[in-house]
This record gives C-alpha cells, structure tokens and sequence, in this order.
C-alpha cells in the first residue's frame, strides 16, 4: 500500500480531509467530513492492498489496488465484497470506481471538489494513519475533549449523565450531568438539571460550552439507557464518595503521601 500511503503523506497538509465513518451495527453507513456534512450513505469502501502486476508482459508493469466494498443489505445486515482496479484510477476516478463497485445507486456527494471522500477512505484503510478518519459504532462518540453527534461536535467537554433521579419536592425527573473537573484533576464536577435544561445546552458546568442543546441531550440519553445496571450503581457510589476521596487527597499531601498516580 506504498503508493497510497504516499499519496496521504503528500496530500495530508490540506485543510479538511479529516472525517469521521459511523457504522452503526445493524443499521447504516455514513461518512462524513469534518464539518459533520454528508459525504457518503450505504456503505464504506476500504483499501486492503496494493501490489505491482504485470499481465503482459510486452508491456510495463502496473500498481493494482485491493479494496473491500461493505454495503447495508436489508435489516441493517453488511454485504461484504471484494473488487481489483487500477490504483491510478482508484485515486483520480474514484467517484467511477464507487459506482462500478458499489452500484450505480450508490449515495455520495459528487459534488464535493477536494477528494474529501477518497481521503476519508485512504485515512481509514491506513493503519499508521486511522486517526484521519475514525470508524465509530454509535452515534455520538468522544474525540480528545469534544462530544460528537453524527459527525458533528455538539459539545466541547465529554460531559455523561450520572444518575436520573426525581426531585422529591416537584417531582420532576432530574439528571445529574459530570465532566472531568479543571480544579480537582482526577474527579469530576457534577450540576443537576431538568429535561428542559439539558435539552437547551444549559448544562450548568463550569467551563462546558453547547453548541447543540438537543444533539448533546440525545447523546447523553442514549449513552446513559445503555448503561447497565452495575455501571449506573457504579457512577453513583463515585458520585456519593467523591466529597471523602477528595478530603482525603488533600490529607495526604499535606502528609507527603502521593497514590499510585503520583498525585
């Protein structure tokens, strides 16, 4: 795969080709570009190898590229397959190259006009360069300290839901939000908010900024109800024993004493 390893190297300084490809098991394929914009539906196309073949021999060899074509079939199932062109085409015809492997009611943008698909799949295919274009199997995911929903940073803190609980006095329904805290590394800052807030954006954290209040809202929902329950009693007992742990953090180092961590 030297010669497409080569053609990322070359082209990596552009502005843009990062993106993202959510493959959401039994249900669909969707790349994207950085911006969280459509660049592709259905399926995924990674390169698998790339070798010098030369079929005849009157004439000078060429560069081959192996790719694997995973398509949604019915019921969400993959459809995987492979196909063989040549790697010259692969890289200045790859939109011809998608709708001869993939079918001609294959969904992309062919309208983009900087190989933003091509790249995101050359990201993906490249083991030493898979950070250009992370493959996720939900739908809102983590990237350094951003929260991502469908290909779009929602929210620039990872921020979960702790624990859903109903206020004793109104009877509503709360939830309490964490995010790693600034002042305390190594715990979290904890705020309670209703559905409403939490659908707004207004998170009630320090240092926690929302771009999209019910993107972010579906994202904590969905992470929090696939939790089990041991991972909820889990948050819980953190929560509820974060106050002592702190206090006695503080103790040992007045005492000198560091953990495991060094802190």
């Amino acid at each position: 795969m030297g010669q497409i390893a080569n053609f990322i190297k070359i082209k990596g300084s552009l502005p843009g080709i990062r993106g993202r490809i959510m493959s959401i098991p039994g249900g669909d394929i969707t790349t994207y570009d950085t911006q969280g914009n459509v660049l592709a539906k259905g399926f995924s196309i990674k390169v698998t190898n790339s070798r010098q073949v030369q079929p005849d021999r009157s004439r000078a060899p060429h560069t081959e590229t192996d790719f694997e074509v995973t398509r949604v079939g019915a019921d969400g199932k993959r459809i995987k397959y492979s196909c063989t062109v040549p790697a010259l085409r692969f890289v200045e015809d790859f939109f011809s190259v998608i709708r001869d492997a993939v079918g001609a009611d294959a969904e992309f943008d062919e309208t983009e006009e900087y190989s933003k698909l091509l790249l995101v799949t050359l990201g993906a295919s490249e083991k030493d360069s898979q950070s250009l274009a992370p493959t996720y199997e939900t739908n809102s995911w983590v990237e350094g300290s951003y929260l991502y929903y469908e290909g779009v940073c929602v929210c620039n803190s990872p921020v979960e839901i702790s624990r859903e609980y109903t206020n004793a006095d109104t009877g509503i329904t709360m939830y309490r939000v964490m995010t790693p805290s600034l002042i305390n590394p190594g715990f979290m800052d904890y705020a309670s908010v209703t559905q409403a807030e939490l659908d707004s954006g207004n998170l009630r954290l320090a240092n926690v900024s929302v771009s999209n209040g019910i993107k972010t809202s579906w994202s904590l929902k969905a992470k929090w109800e696939h939790l089990s329950p041991n991972d909820k009693s889990a948050q819980e007992h953190a929560e509820r024993s974060q106050p002592d742990r702190i206090a006695k953090q503080k103790i040992d180092r007045q005492w000198g004493f560091r953990n495991s961590e060094g802190r």
